[in-house]
């Protein structure tokens, strides 16, 4: 039970943070735009690493649960985008508005499908060299 609480979670929180995090970096310190060419390369790399994180939390490492965890988040992210206006996040007294780019947006979802991909060949990598040994 404690690997599940931990699966569902700390991908999910971490997913949060990360996201509000480069928002707040990259549009107000660096002046960049959602829609921006390094902010889609930024979205790719964060985005992978939370691929990496939904399978390193994953229980028994299981590449078919992280990678249903990143299709629902990316589908539900699909869904507010079309739906909704933007966010709106208060951080640190500062307004973050993230508007919806449908480009950056797949970036960032097939960023996030590669990771749990890369992660789930590592570990089998890192398996058979371990058999090997």
């Amino acid at each position: 039970m404690k690997q599940w609480i931990i699966f569902l979670i700390v991908p999910i929180a971490s997913y949060m943070a990360i996201d509000t995090i480069a928002s707040f970096s990259l549009i107000v310190l660096f002046d960049m735009d959602w829609d921006d060419g390094w902010f889609k390369v930024w979205a790719f790399i964060y985005n992978f690493f939370i691929g990496a994180i939904f399978f390193a939390c994953a229980p028994n490492k299981n590449k078919a649960l992280a990678l249903t965890l990143a299709i629902c988040l990316c589908g539900y992210d699909f869904y507010l985008g079309i739906n909704t206006h933007g966010n709106i996040e208060n951080f640190l007294g500062t307004d973050v508005i993230r508007e919806y780019y449908l480009l950056t947006s797949v970036i960032g979802y097939a960023g996030m499908i590669f990771g749990v991909f890369s992660a789930a060949e590592a570990e089998k990598d890192k398996v058979k060299e371990n058999a090997a040994a």
